[in-house]
């Protein structure tokens, strides 16, 4: 594992140091910390935008990163109609999952505000993310107690996206960065709390899925995304795609050279929107 997050600048270079070609995104606060904010992009004039919106969590291990990392990830869906919000996050250790989930929150409202000031309503999402971003993103979409609470239709979700995810948190290793996200040890309370797989419940509708994952994956073990996905497909529609003797960051090369993964992306797109 330590080799693999020792060549993640060099490997990551190629899809960081590029440049949006639809210009700069837009920035809104949702709180008065400098990491309570999101960025949003709407497809030009000469794309028709679609009435279902992307929103992106950016990975980083719940300790670092930001929602421009990957400036080609917002052309592949906006080339397609798709706007698309990407927020932020407070992060570890200072601050614990139980303060990202109520950023996750707070982002949440703040993207129907924008629906409102685009579209006059609210919209359909599809919620999705990379890496640590990918664990956010299924608590934002599976806690319908959370839904309830703040008065938001659940089926306003339409589908899930996994890039490497760490969704059963059971496998991975117990490290320092894991207890930070946390607030606890291994399968302590804290840990189920912040555990996604523990909200895939069987009383409920779930939208389709799609689960990225490399199998030589050394930072989030491939089992941690499957074990996910082999739950899920029990309860609804849910796709995964191995990618065997891939690291960490393929996951997401499909923004940049991965071409047949980014046509798999385009068609389950497609079926989740019929």
């Amino acid at each position: 594992m330590l080799w693999e997050l020792g060549t993640l600048p060099l490997n990551a270079a190629g899809m960081y140091l590029q440049r949006s070609q639809f210009g700069k995104a837009q920035r809104e606060s949702f709180g008065k910390h400098n990491r309570q904010y999101l960025l949003y992009y709407l497809p030009p004039e000469s794309i028709e935008r679609k009435t279902t919106w992307i929103v992106f969590y950016h990975g980083g291990g719940w300790h670092f990163g930001q929602p421009g990392m990957l400036p080609r990830l917002a052309d592949f869906f906006l080339q397609l109609g798709y706007p698309i919000v990407m927020p932020a996050y407070r992060l570890s250790p200072r601050y614990q999952f139980g303060h990202m989930r109520e950023d996750l929150n707070l982002a949440l409202l703040k993207t129907f505000d924008i629906m409102q000031d685009v579209a006059g309503r609210r919209e359909n999402m599809i919620l999705a993310g990379a890496s640590a971003g990918a664990n956010l993103a299924a608590h934002l979409m599976y806690n319908t107690d959370v839904h309830r609470d703040l008065g938001v239709d659940s089926d306003l979700f339409k589908g899930f996206l996994s890039c490497a995810g760490p969704l059963d948190l059971r496998h991975l290793p117990d490290t320092f960065p894991l207890r930070a996200f946390t607030g606890g040890k291994h399968l302590s309370p804290a840990f189920d709390a912040a555990n996604p797989i523990n909200l895939i419940a069987d009383d409920r509708q779930l939208p389709p899925a799609l689960f990225i994952h490399g199998t030589a994956d050394r930072i989030v073990p491939y089992p941690s995304g499957k074990s996910f996905f082999e739950l899920y497909k029990q309860r609804a529609e849910a796709n995964l795609i191995t990618l065997p003797n891939k690291w960490h960051l393929d996951s997401v090369r499909w923004t940049h050279d991965d071409l047949q993964t980014g046509e798999e992306i385009r068609a389950w797109l497609g079926e989740v929107e019929i």
